[in-house]
């Protein structure tokens, strides 16, 4: 009996193997879509149901057939019959993109979408590939039965072993088998252990002599022998009506459970990649246990599970009630271990670092989601094993409970994962409580020989309407941690396409767009600037860009920088989420009506499949996913993206791709990068703000002497890019950290990110192997420009910034102070300032913002005085101090600050006209009037520079002089107030 339940056993495996590798194969060809999943996950338990439903008739046409009579080899052939079956799924790549459907896409209102054909032809592939072989699967459990109808509690251990076996094959193929062997190997190597299987059953029929049932004709296999018929039962009698409803209920309630307990736990900040498997591993497992628990309490009656469903519900309400304080809980030893492993600051500052709930290993990750899964799940998963054995032992064939629960299971799974959520995901989480409680009541409503079967189930159903009807569709702040912006600030336009839920979250600093409980997008400064940074960078080095391609929309910040180059004809963006164009009007100031423009099309579609119909190449096809450790984001990080990417590309062509640091571990950040290297050996890496890396690559060597002919030929990009201090080529190009064949040669061959390994989501935050990408500024200069191409006018300029750390942040304010503690590692020797403690300096700079806002002028300047000591040459903290000096009108010391200022960059007007002011201040007028007469001279179109020379000569009363200064001013700049109102002043002094 063992060895049967260890080969059971192993059949559960397979079969989840079979479900990892199915979805990774068909998001590969038919995109990461909620049909692609619907599909899958519907032929899957849906094969199963029907095949169990239909299993005593098949069995028995199947007995005549082969003319064999023992139900063991039976179930071999079945066994083999899946395992051939399933080979039919490496046909799936081989067909076309387009499934001869003709046009990729078709218009939809404003949106081009892929055409139902499409859809049809889709549903028809997974259809003969997942279902065919499922549905075999679904056989097995009620002929195995066959083979022990003498054990009344036979089917609960038979179940258990099987879905234990399962449990382990989850967790099995998405830990080892993928990262080893990579879903196409990964099943081949499963089907192969499959026909092994059907293979010993079928030929070694000696094996289970003590197992076999008495050989029979054909026709008894589908009925009980008379023998058995006549043994007295174990279990309570039940109804036929009972059996059904009860499977039934158990079944969706099953489904729509595990659906809703992913949306919930993403509320509680468990997104990584691994928590769905982990998910499976204990729902399985706790179907696991609840088998052998009704297994090995032969006196188990209905009662009994009756009382352990109203436990359920009454547990999952609890543990959801306590979800923050148990997540604390779990993440305490790893907040811990963060911060142990954070670099020691002087007295009175504190590191500042981000944590990753859940985000440090796989165990806490898989202890965390057994919380909230394995007790009320295995407190439900008794009902069912216990109705198996009741049917069992009442001599009814196990196909039709067995198949009506698992149809029901498939019907909860997909009513709680894509038709609740088209209202919204608050709706899903609110109407499943009901449900819950619904299905609970009626569950201990039942009894064994039940005449009211029928009325009660259709008082349920009018119920279940109602509850649908009358369920809250509101937002619900409730359900967000407290201190997060969605739970506190107004939110609006909330849309759902039932995959995601998108709002707009009206933050101070910039409206944010969130994705059911994700900040995926904003337009706060930080977010402008390095969404437009990836495509201005790009486009300004290509001679006449005219196509680009955007993967991801977000809230349009990269689309409207694309648009502003008037060179641009023609621009294509695709999303998976059409809800978010649907949203853009709410970011039109940021984001100027993008989507309206003559020159976009809008396309609702995953990226990858886009790549392999367009027709189209493209001058730059930039990337903007969403963060990559997030589930099934890592397709647009991998090398066989990359590929499509390349291929799509015109001669010359860029693509630009957006690497967070801060949000990757360093194995995740390397195989990234690796990822991007092989297959754009020219490329570079630059700073689109602080951690938020950008990756451009060619198919060509890189030519960055355009860029600076680009710049001054694009008034309107150097417009957008101004108020994030890019005001110059040189900002601009001084933000690059790596190029050429130092990026090759520095990750080219580490491992890098593949579709058939599902990388990232075994990969998880090391607190002490943080993810840094080195700088070393010699490097970079070394490389700018490759063998044949123009040389840089501004690269004595640039190299006197990045040879000189005080230069380059003062530039570039948010350049990662990580990259700047390495450059001591790599050529310090070279760079002034690279001794410094970068990490101490940016917590005193923090400080000083902290006590500025609350308006300590003293502690401010402590902290910033204390910055030059540690960094004497530093232009921008300098500024800030003399600035504030000036402020508080302590004019000696600002007055020393400014001409340090001044001894740094003896050009720099602000510096001067700082010192002009503090000498004037101090009643040094001639001296001031000196200094900004020349600074005049010097920069005639300056507006600032003439309208502070009008001030210091209106103080002076010298008013003819000050009324042409400020007249100078407004030629300058016709817009300045201030000017204007000091030129009225001085001419009605005049004109006395």
């Amino acid at each position: 009996m063992l060895r049967l339940y260890l080969l059971y056993a192993l059949s559960g495996f397979l079969s989840l193997g079979y479900q990892v590798a199915w979805f990774r194969i068909f998001v590969d060809s038919f995109g990461s879509t909620n049909i692609t999943f619907a599909f899958v996950i519907a032929n899957f338990i849906g094969g199963l149901g029907a095949g169990s439903l239909a299993s005593r008739r098949l069995v028995q046409r199947l007995a005549e057939l082969v003319r064999v009579r023992d139900p063991l080899r039976l179930y071999g052939l079945l066994e083999l019959g899946v395992g051939a079956t399933v080979l039919a799924t490496l046909l799936v790549p081989l067909l076309p993109a387009d499934l001869w459907t003709g046009a990729a896409y078709v218009p939809a209102g404003d949106i081009h979408r892929p055409p139902l054909l499409w859809h049809l032809a889709q549903l028809a592939i997974s259809t003969l590939v997942v279902f065919v072989p499922c549905f075999l699967m679904g056989i097995t459990f009620p002929l195995l039965c066959e083979a022990r109808r003498d054990q009344a509690r036979f089917p609960a251990g038979l179940y258990a072993w099987n879905t234990f076996g399962a449990c382990v094959g989850v967790l099995a193929s998405e830990i080892v088998l993928l990262a080893m062997l990579g879903h196409t190997r990964m099943l081949v190597v499963l089907a192969a252990a499959n026909l092994a299987l059907g293979a010993f059953f079928w030929f070694a029929p000696s094996a289970w002599r003590g197992l076999r049932t008495a050989r029979a004709g054909p026709a008894a296999l589908a009925r009980s022998t008379t023998a058995a018929a006549t043994r007295p039962a174990t279990q309570p009698l039940y109804a036929a009506s009972v059996l059904f409803l009860g499977a039934t209920l158990s079944g969706f309630l099953t489904g729509a459970f595990e659906a809703d307990v992913l949306r919930r736990l993403q509320f509680v900040d468990c997104r990584t990649a691994a928590a769905l498997s982990c998910i499976s591993f204990w729902c399985i497992l706790a179907i696991a246990l609840a088998s052998a628990t009704v297994r090995a309490l032969p006196r188990l009656a209905l009662r009994h599970v009756q009382i352990a469903a109203v436990a359920a519900f009454l547990v999952y309400v609890a543990v959801w009630h306590f979800a923050y304080r148990l997540r604390d809980w779990v993440d305490a030893a790893d907040r811990l271990r963060v911060q142990a492993a954070l670099p020691p600051m002087p007295q009175g500052l504190s590191v500042s670092y981000q944590f990753f709930n859940l985000g440090y290993g796989v165990w806490p990750v898989l202890w965390f989601t057994g919380l909230f899964v394995l007790p009320p799940f295995y407190l439900l998963s008794l009902f069912l094993p216990h109705l198996c054995n009741a049917a069992h032992a009442e001599r009814r064939h196990l196909g039709l409970v067995y198949g009506v629960n698992t149809l029901a299971f498939c019907a909860g799974l997909l009513a709680f994962t894509t038709v609740a959520p088209r209202v919204n995901v608050f709706y899903a989480m609110r109407l499943f409580l009901g449900l819950f409680a619904l299905a609970v009541l009626v569950l201990v409503a039942l009894r064994p020989r039940d005449r009211h079967v029928g009325r009660k189930a259709g008082l349920a159903a009018l119920l279940l309407l109602a509850l649908a009807w009358m369920t809250p569709r509101g937002f619900a702040p409730g359900y967000f941690a407290p201190g997060d912006p969605a739970a506190a600030l107004p939110v609006r336009a909330m849309k759902s396409n039932g995959a995601h839920t998108t709002y707009v979250v009206a933050d101070p600093a910039g409206d944010v767009l969130y994705f059911d409980s994700h900040p995926m997008s904003g337009c706060n400064a930080p977010a402008q600037q390095y969404m437009r940074l990836m495509a201005h960078f790009p486009l300004l080095a290509h001679e006449r860009p005219a196509a680009a391609l955007l993967i991801g929309f977000g809230v349009g910040n990269t689309a409207s920088a694309i648009l502003l180059h008037e060179t641009i004809e023609r621009l294509d963006v695709v999303d998976l989420n059409h809800q978010v164009f649907a949203t853009a009007s709410e970011f039109a100031p940021v984001n100027r009506n993008a989507h309206a423009d003559p020159r976009v099309r809008l396309v609702h579609d995953d990226g990858r499949r886009f790549l392999r119909l367009t027709p189209h190449a493209y001058d730059l096809i930039t990337s903007e996913p969403p963060p990559p450790m997030l589930p099934g984001v890592s397709r647009l990080y991998s090398v066989e993206y990359y590929r499509d990417a390349r291929a799509c590309l015109t001669p010359g062509g860029l693509i630009t791709q957006w690497l967070p640091i801060d949000q990757m571990p360093l194995p995740a950040m390397r195989a990234a990068l690796a990822a991007f290297v092989q297959v754009f050996p020219d490329s570079l890496l630059f700073v689109g703000q602080s951690t938020n890396y950008i990756l451009m690559g060619s198919n060509r060597p890189l030519q960055l002497a355009t860029v600076e002919s680009r710049w001054l030929e694009s008034p309107q990009v150097r417009e957008d890019l101004a108020p994030f201090g890019v005001r110059g080529v040189v900002p601009l190009l001084a933000r690059i950290t790596k190029i050429g064949p130092g990026m090759v040669r520095e990750f080219a061959k580490d491992v890098a990110i593949r579709d058939p390994h599902n990388d990232l989501s075994r990969m998880f935050h090391d607190p002490a192997a943080p993810p840094v990408l080195t700088y070393d500024p010699t490097a970079v200069l070394a490389h700018l420009t490759p063998p044949g191409a123009r040389p840089l006018a501004c690269r004595d300029e640039l190299a006197s910034t990045v040879l000189h750390l005080g230069r380059l942040v003062s530039m570039v304010p948010d350049f990662p102070e990580s990259a700047l503690m390495s450059v001591r590692h790599t050529g310090g020797t070279q760079v002034a300032l690279a001794h410094i403690d970068w990490h101490t300096v940016a917590r005193r700079i923090e400080a000083s913002e902290r006590a500025l806002a609350a308006g300590d002028t003293r502690v401010a300047l402590e902290h910033l005085q204390q910055v030059l000591e540690m960094a004497p040459e530093y232009p921008a903290i300098a500024l800030q101090t003399a600035a504030l000096l000036s402020r508080t009108q302590q004019w000696e010391a600002a007055l020393v600050v400014w001409r340090r200022l001044q001894a740094m960059d003896p050009s720099d007007p602000v510096a001067a006209c700082g010192a002009a002011v503090a000498h004037f201040r101090l009643g040094r007028r001639d001296e001031a009037l000196a200094m900004l007469e020349v600074q005049a001279q010097r920069h005639p179109q300056a507006a600032d520079v003439q309208r502070l020379h009008g001030d210091v000569l209106a103080a002076s009363e010298r008013w003819s002089a000050a009324l042409a200064a400020y007249e100078r001013a407004l030629r300058a700049d016709p817009d300045d107030q201030a000017s204007a109102a000091g030129r009225a002043r001085c001419l009605e002094r005049v004109q006395r």
